[in-house]
């Protein structure tokens, strides 16, 4: 799970990051606050996906820690044998950095990342609590203090409400706190919420567009958003993506809605303007502030950008096919995640639970586990070891395009390259794994040894001498197999060496065909002929 939540964070920051970028060069080139607001919002809600489909662009190591308990009941490491002398000789054979049963200081030591993520688990709990309960505060206070306004519910906002081609006109509150006109959620609707000073001072004209504009809110269903942007400020409150996006949100949010109320209620710009001064001077000193969850006349802090843009009437309304686009473009990308990260985690505590169960031994579970993550290492030093043989290839085929090589010299350096990379890493992969199997059944043999002497049919000096015999039987045969590979290896070079030097002397006319052909079969039969002749002599 740690991993997945590293891999998921990493993921959304990297997506969402290009998505801010490139919300801003369009926001700077199309002046739509209608889909600027569209694509800011994009970017809030593909903070908040998590990634379901994983392409490993880039894949991320893991950061859990083993999970696989050494039980008292258990034999491990440290417990195989009544005596010292079984323990000091399993040491020698099976000790990996990779092990599993770790110290108990290894296992509770949290490491950087998952000590950031309880950090961040912490802080968004505490900021989940406070907003909660603010939140929950001010709208008990509303319920409390606010009551239905039912000339101007009634009234005016039917007529305003029949202009949006709403169904159903919001009421509209007033409340004698000093406060910016917002628009709320209550019972499932939005409503408007006014001070009643609002009421009393502002004519009837700045009061119908300041009612306009907020019904614009609920219109465009901004009042939805603020739930969105709740949710990202709680769970991703240090990045700054989040910020930046949230407040571009709110900036094109007010910008569109007023766009909409000038389209909708043929008011002039001066007029409409005018209106929103005169409620601003209202808000010089405001009594209360509300919470995130309100759409205020005043978020975003943008109030002179705001007016500088209506004035300049160089607005366009993005058509409704291209809104749809965009949509249908990020629903197909808010799925998609493009860093992925093995979760052993998970795999350790299944391969727990099967040990404490006795389905599985902890010397089997340490194998499965370091084979997976030799697997999951193989996999990228493959994919890595591919790109340097296609690099390599594209320099080979364009040295012999040149005319630097010929086609018969290119395809001997793309073999020699194949077989570096490529035949060497499957035959260190096979050595590996049956280097895997030997130790397991050399573990399987001395828990054998150790049950015989606790029944007493061996002695300590018995088992001792046995477990001698099986490591010589099974290791030294390797090393010696292994002197002999590094031996013939090492002729290959040298006779790889001597044939490019025949090769050349050929070219330059110095030996004929014949002559170089000659040379190269005495040269195999020194070097190879005679070795295998010596061992079919000693079979």
């Amino acid at each position: 799970m740690v991993d997945y939540l590293v891999a998921a964070t990493l993921s959304n920051l990297l997506v969402s990051t290009i998505l801010a970028a490139l919300a801003w060069v369009v926001q700077r080139k199309i002046a739509s606050p209608g889909l600027m607001n569209l694509l800011w919002a994009v970017v809030l809600i593909k903070l908040v996906t998590p990634p379901i489909v994983a392409i490993p662009a880039l894949i991320v190591p893991s950061v859990a820690g083993s999970n696989i308990p050494a039980s008292a009941g258990l034999v491990t490491n440290h417990d195989v044998g009544p005596g010292a002398i079984l323990d000091k000789n399993f040491a020698s054979v099976d000790r990996s950095p990779n092990d599993l049963t770790a110290s108990p200081a290894t296992v509770v030591k949290l490491s950087a990342a998952r000590l950031s993520l309880v950090v961040w688990m912490v802080v968004s709990a505490i900021l989940f609590a406070v907003s909660a309960v603010r939140i929950l505060r001010f709208h008990w206070l509303l319920v409390a203090t606010a009551r239905v306004h039912e000339d101007l519910s009634r009234g005016l906002a039917s007529s305003v409400s029949r202009q949006f081609g709403l169904r159903k006109a919001p009421n509209i509150l007033v409340t004698s706190a000093n406060v910016a006109p917002f628009v709320w959620w209550m019972a499932g609707r939005g409503i408007i919420v006014v001070s009643s000073r609002a009421t009393q001072e502002l004519d009837q004209e700045d009061l119908r567009l300041i009612i306009t504009h907020e019904m614009a809110h609920i219109k465009r269903r901004d009042h939805w958003f603020r739930w969105l942007e709740w949710l990202a400020l709680v769970i991703f409150w240090w990045n700054p993506i989040m910020w930046w996006a949230r407040q571009q949100l709110r900036t094109s949010e007010e910008m569109a809605c007023d766009q909409l109320v000038l389209q909708t209620s043929k008011s002039e710009v001066n007029q409409y303007a005018n209106s929103l001064l005169n409620m601003a001077e209202l808000l010089t000193s405001p009594e209360i502030r509300p919470p995130v969850m309100a759409s205020a006349i005043n978020s975003g802090g943008s109030f002179e950008r705001r007016l500088k843009v209506m004035m300049s009437e160089k607005t366009w309304t993005a058509p409704a096919a291209l809104r749809t686009a965009v949509m249908a473009m990020a629903m197909c990308l808010f799925p998609l995640g493009f860093v992925y990260a093995q979760d052993f985690e998970a795999i350790e505590r299944r391969l727990g639970g099967a040990v404490e169960a006795g389905e599985l031994s902890l010397e089997q579970a340490n194998l499965m586990m370091e084979a997976l993550r030799r697997s999951s290492d193989g996999d990228r030093e493959m994919g890595a070891r591919k790109e340097r043989y296609q690099r390599f290839m594209n320099d080979i085929k364009e040295a012999a395009e040149a005319g630097k090589l010929t086609e018969e010299e290119a395809e001997m350096k793309l073999a020699a390259v194949r077989r570096e990379m490529f035949e060497a890493g499957l035959q260190n992969d096979r050595e590996l794994g049956e280097i895997e199997a030997k130790k397991q059944r050399y573990m399987l043999y001395m828990k054998e040894i150790k049950a015989a002497i606790e029944a007493g049919k061996l002695t300590e000096e018995e088992g001792e001498e046995k477990l001698i015999a099986v490591r010589r039987e099974m290791f030294e045969q390797d090393r010696h197999k292994d002197a002999e590979r590094h031996e013939l290896e090492a002729k290959k070079r040298r006779y790889e060496q001597a044939a490019r030097k025949i090769k050349e002397a050929h070219e330059t006319g110095k030996i004929s065909e014949e002559e170089a052909e000659e040379e190269l079969i005495d040269l195999r039969r020194e070097m190879f002929e005679k070795e295998r002749h010596d061992e079919n002599k000693g079979q």
